[in-house]
């Protein structure tokens, strides 16, 4: 998985459900490769170079629940 940061900072908050994240949006690729020995299954993606980028990510930091609220009481 490739990320890169773009430089549109983000905030991304719901205090009734006690969760922040702060980061950058970025683009995102991924590449995989998944094997099942106990059923004989494999499966691969197309290379990371083929792959669209995602619709939606973002690098940063999140806080949730007991540590959501200790920040929040600072």
């Amino acid at each position: 998985m490739l990320f890169e940061a773009t430089d549109k900072a983000v905030t991304y908050e719901d205090k009734a459900k006690l969760f922040r994240v702060t980061g950058f949006l970025a683009n995102c690729r991924m590449e995989a490769r998944v094997t099942v020995p106990s059923i004989g299954f494999t499966w691969s993606s197309d290379p990371i170079d083929k792959c669209p980028p995602a619709a939606f990510a973002v690098i940063g930091n999140e806080i949730n629940g007991k540590y959501y609220e200790e920040e929040t009481a600072r």
